[in-house]
């Protein structure tokens, strides 16, 4: 069995509750990546299963797996906790019922690599799957290069925790990831990389996120609330002042969160979510929570249940386009002028 790595190119960081019934797939999927400068790291959150020993039995499999448990602390500090014992260059954090596609993180890293270190961070799309790991939808998405803090706040194009490659240092210089509840513990760290320095992409479907029954990711209404959240939190914390961008960001966000109040009858968070969209641009919180389909406009592609198993299917983006209709296409636009403001006011590139 080979030793482990002295100094490791990435730090595959994995957060676990109770994750027996997905953990194993998900460490086999790192097990397979055609890059092997890596060290793994699990952090089993006060997991009442046996998540812990899955994990350790792979150990033959990944030299140098570290299995770390620790009291229930939320996704969020079970990273944290990761990320302070992580040796590489790169941080690669990883949910406990993803899939990576093999050449996962060797793209990203070498992507990073040509990038230089003013890019703090890449990621590759996904594919949402189900409990089988076969696809249930394909979105379409967009690329960023370069600066692209806007763009990221308007649309979360790495849309999931397991898509994303970030300089440890950078990491590290940001606080690391959110652990408050309230937000976003993904994308909020997500954002505030995309202010530090430029961000690039790997556009292919490298990353199988799942979205089933019971998983935080089909609360719709908290989701939107908490991506909300984690803009506004962002646009404090770094100063960000392109504010006709940052209003019609934060009207259309108050606008698909209300879409999803709707559909979920939760009067509550509708009387919440309405005075924020109107006060920071009606016509804009008006289109995204009543007018535009936002399946049509970000380009949704449905799969026939059962039959697409995310590791068989091509992840190459089959006709270039990554984008649906002319809705998402106009409002990045918008959010790409005012990235290149900020970046020409910084001097970046």
């Amino acid at each position: 069995m080979p030793a482990p790595l002295s100094s490791p190119r990435v730090s595959v960081i994995i957060p676990a509750l109770n994750a027996v019934a997905t953990l194993g797939r998900t460490l086999a999927s790192v097990v397979g990546q055609t890059e092997r400068q890596f060290e793994v790291i699990v952090i089993d959150d006060g997991s009442s299963d046996e998540t812990a020993d899955l994990a350790r039995s792979f150990s033959d499999r990944l030299p140098g797996l570290q299995v770390i448990s620790q009291p229930r602390r939320g996704t969020g500090a079970a990273r944290n906790a990761g990320l302070a014992l992580a040796r590489g260059t790169y941080i690669a954090p990883l949910d406990a019922d993803d899939l990576w596609h093999p050449t996962y993180l060797r793209q990203l890293a070498d992507r990073l690599d040509a990038a230089g270190p003013g890019t703090v961070m890449a990621y590759a799309f996904h594919r949402r799957i189900d409990a089988a790991d076969c696809v249930i939808v394909t979105p379409r998405t967009a690329a960023i290069e370069g600066f692209g803090f806007y763009r990221m706040a308007w649309w979360n194009v790495v849309g999931n925790g397991s898509g994303m490659l970030a300089r440890r240092d950078s990491l590290r210089a940001i606080g690391g990831f959110a652990e408050d509840p309230l937000i976003n513990n993904d994308y909020y760290p997500q954002l505030r990389l995309c202010w530090l320095g430029g961000v690039t992409t790997v556009p292919s479907y490298l990353v199988g996120y799942r979205s089933v029954p019971g998983t935080q990711s089909r609360d719709l209404v908290n989701q939107t609330r908490r991506g909300l959240r984690s803009v506004r939190q962002a646009v404090a914390e770094t100063g960000a002042d392109e504010q006709r961008q940052i209003r019609r960001t934060i009207a259309a966000r108050a606008g698909f969160a209300m879409r999803a109040a709707v559909n979920a009858k939760d009067f509550r968070a509708m009387a919440a979510f309405a005075p924020l969209g109107v006060a920071n641009g009606f016509g804009t919180f008006l289109g995204t929570a009543l007018g535009s389909n936002q399946g049509k406009a970000y380009g949704l592609v449905h799969h026939q249940p059962g039959l697409d198993r995310f590791l068989e299917l091509d992840p190459k983006v089959p006709d270039g386009r990554v984008l649906g209709d002319s809705f998402a296409t106009r409002a990045l636009r918008h959010a790409e002028a005012a990235d290149r403001r900020e970046a020409g006011r910084r001097g970046l590139t």
